[in-house]
Formats: C-alpha cells, structure tokens, sequence
C-alpha cells in the first residue's frame, strides 16, 4: 500500500456497484476498470462482476448457462453448457 493514498480504497461491493452502473449507459471503452493490487506480487487483477455462470442441471443431465445484464435482466441458455456439441450437418 502506497502511503497517503488510502483515501481511494474503495470496497469490493462498492466497486461492482459502481461498474454495473455504468455498464450499458455509457461506451464499453469508457467503462474503467477497477483493478487491485494482489499482495505478494500477486499482481494487478480486475474487479468486474459476473455476467454469465454454468450451472449444474437440477437432474444432473448436464450444465445450463445463465447470463444477466448490467440492469439484471436475465436468460437461461441451456445450449452452452458443458454438454454443448455442434449440430452436425448432412448433405
């Protein structure tokens, strides 16, 4: 940590709230990242929330995808999961 600059710790939740409400308002470039310094020499790693998640099926058949948006709207997208193969086409 840098001293005298500890007045620009922000907390994670903060953080994801302050991305997400920007996310979709404003140009994806303009969007910044919040990045934290990993201790150890860690490195620097981005702090963005998640959009998309896989997630088991509840009869164990397979994974299902779940995505939402910046405002939290979400779809399920069950032909990403794990289990996904491309059609195969016939002439």
């Amino acid at each position: 940590m840098v001293e005298g600059a500890h007045h620009f710790i922000v907390p994670y939740q903060r953080m994801l709230e302050l991305y997400e409400g920007l996310r979709g308002w404003i140009s994806g470039p303009a969007v910044p990242t919040f990045i934290v310094d990993g201790l150890g020499g860690l490195g620097k790693l981005p702090i963005i929330p998640s959009y998309v998640k896989e997630e088991e099926l509840p009869d164990g058949s397979g994974t299902t995808v779940k995505c939402r948006n910046y405002a939290g709207k979400t779809v399920e997208m069950p032909g990403l999961g794990r289990d996904y193969a491309l059609p195969t086409h016939s002439n």
